[in-house]
């Protein structure tokens, strides 16, 4: 018999436990992802296969086609230099982070996935998915209450609940939910301060332990794309009218490079920029677009139900979540979160590293919180005194009607 699991009393998303010195988390590792079949690992990867062809095919026009075969034969040696070396950093490090966004992953939270993970290895192996189980259940049932308190006793300084105040919990992992962490259906497992899922990066997630190499992939092949093709058609007009018979033989690889350049890189530069504002106010994918008061605001009181608030009180709310991030600690510093912090600082354009933290406890602005804290305040003491006056109304409306109906005896 599989026990159930008590539900724990609600808690304020704001009430904190004192601060302790938590262990170092380890690490995540791609081997804590859904485990999948060959035929189906094969599939997911050729998107990013594609992604590396038209990298191929740009460093076989650029570098070979125009620089090598071109420009040196042309005797132009310094020209050649002069357009190989930006071209050839852009490249390196636009299939790197392309790479390690990919090998590295989102960031799995620790432990999720352990629940299914010998069904789901059998299932692929064929073997079915009948094991026997029960042992484990009982295992991970009595370590989830047991997180489950050491997290209301003191332990991790956990902000985010669910909306009746309650620990957030995901039962398909069967591991409770760190701040900013979300559970993809895709993957099927919980990603460390999850941005979103991509398909080019072999089916996996954008989350806490890649998202530096998803950016730096974005900007390097907005920067690639539009040097190349500056360059490209520069040299191809050149060509044209330096030859009499220019047109018909200029390299036709150079003009696709160019166009390819331009669709790319402007479409994929400018999507880099977008996620540029997002990371200079540390907000991911999922919290600029799902409402704002599952994040960071005071779950209502025992006293104070939620569905009491008007539409324009829950509006406000919603204004003072956005307004009032508790993650913003500034462009500087929110940056440092996603690259690194200040000692080496000359690492944050290379695809390597890892970001500063854990990925389960972020630094939180507290003047932020302290606003928050007073505004949700405010609008719940509005509505309890709102709440007040209509009971006093209907408390008279009764009183009234009530000697309406006595008259007539009291005359008799």
């Amino acid at each position: 018999m599989i026990p159930i699991r008590r539900p724990l009393p609600a808690q304020p998303l704001l009430s904190f436990p004192p601060e302790q010195l938590a262990k170092p988390a380890p690490l995540p590792t791609r081997e804590d992802e859904r485990p999948r079949s060959t035929a189906l690992k094969v599939l997911l990867f050729l998107p990013l296969v594609f992604v590396f062809c038209l990298l191929g095919f740009a460093a076989y026009a650029f570098l070979w086609s125009l620089c090598i075969e071109y420009l040196l034969h042309a005797h132009r040696p310094l020209k050649a230099l002069l357009y190989l070396l930006p071209f050839s950093w852009s490249l390196y490090a636009c299939g790197g982070s392309f790479w390690m966004a990919y090998w590295r992953g989102g960031g799995i939270v620790p432990g999720a996935g352990e629940w299914k993970r010998g069904d789901e290895e059998a299932r692929i192996a064929g073997v079915g998915v009948k094991r026997e189980v029960r042992g484990f259940v009982e295992e991970r049932a009595e370590e989830e209450e047991g997180l489950l308190a050491a997290e209301e006793g003191g332990g991790r300084r956990m902000l985010q609940v669910k909306s009746d105040g309650s620990v957030r919990f995901c039962r398909k992992c069967n591991v409770p939910k760190p701040d900013r962490a979300h559970h993809c259906s895709s993957c099927r497992r919980c990603v460390l301060k999850m941005d979103h899922h991509c398909p080019w990066l072999g089916g996996g997630c954008v989350g806490w332990a890649n998202y530096k190499f998803f950016l730096l992939a974005l900007w390097y092949t907005g920067v690639l794309g539009i040097y190349s093709s500056v360059v490209l058609f520069h040299e191809l007009v050149a060509f044209v009218g330096e030859y009499d018979d220019g047109f018909e033989l200029a390299p036709i690889s150079w003009a696709l490079a160019a166009l390819l350049g331009v669709i790319f890189g402007v479409a994929v530069g400018c999507f880099g920029l977008y996620h540029l504002y997002l990371a200079c106010k540390n907000r991911t994918t999922i919290e600029a677009m799902e409402h704002p008061t599952s994040l960071a605001i005071l779950t209502p009181p025992s006293s104070h139900p939620s569905h009491s608030l008007t539409p324009s009180q829950r509006r406000r709310l919603a204004r003072a979540a956005r307004t009032y991030n508790i993650y913003d600690l500034g462009w500087r510093e929110n940056l440092r979160q996603v690259f690194g912090g200040r000692k080496r600082w000359w690492e944050w354009g290379c695809p390597w590293g890892w970001p500063p933290g854990d990925g389960q406890t972020f630094p939180i602005n507290e003047e932020h919180l302290a606003q928050l804290r007073r505004i949700t305040e405010e609008v719940y003491a509005e509505a309890a005194a709102g709440r007040h006056e209509e009971r006093t109304y209907e408390l008279g409306d009764d009183e009234s009607s009530a000697s309406e109906e006595d008259g007539p005896v009291r005359r008799a």
